[in-house]
């Protein structure tokens, strides 16, 4: 945990300091607000394009890669190995993001898993940030639901050998 420190100012009192977890926090709403959390509708048909200019059988080449909304992949174990972000269509106070994990499922097949989830966005943002990815993780959600009909979510770290 990240504790504050004091800091000095020019007329010789002291003030307290941000604390690091708090200007991690101001530089993943600065990425959100300026747009860094976006990625160009080119960067998603570069990525199919690669996936099926790599494929090495005709079953792989017309293989589609269906995103699956974590709400129907809670629980289940797969290895995060990357993360992009991108403007929700939906006009909703539910957020203005949405994060796109691409990862592996237990038995190795690529998976794509959307979430809404602004603790799971969070997440998913910091450890891009901390370089920890890929990791083995599972998408869990709260048997209770907000004020506002909503159910939290989250990602739960697996053991290695999940």
């Amino acid at each position: 945990m990240a504790t504050k420190s004091e800091v000095a100012t020019t007329d010789g009192k002291s003030v307290a300091k941000m604390s690091d977890d708090a200007l991690v926090f101001e530089r993943f709403l600065a990425a959100a607000e300026g747009g860094e959390l976006d990625v160009d509708a080119d960067d998603v048909t570069l990525d199919i394009v690669r996936r099926i200019l790599s494929a090495s059988s005709a079953a792989e080449v017309l293989d589609r890669v269906e995103p699956i909304h974590a709400r129907d992949y809670l629980d289940r174990p797969f290895a995060l190995k990357s993360v992009k972000f991108n403007e929700s269509d939906f006009d909703s106070d539910a957020g203005k993001f949405y994060a796109v994990m691409d990862g592996f499922d237990d038995g190795g097949d690529p998976i794509t898993v959307l979430c809404g989830a602004k603790q799971v966005i969070a997440q998913a943002w910091r450890l891009q940030d901390l370089d920890a990815l890929p990791i083995k993780v599972k998408i869990m959600e709260s048997t209770r639901t907000t004020k506002s009909g909503y159910k939290v979510m989250w990602l739960e770290s697996l053991p290695p050998d999940f």
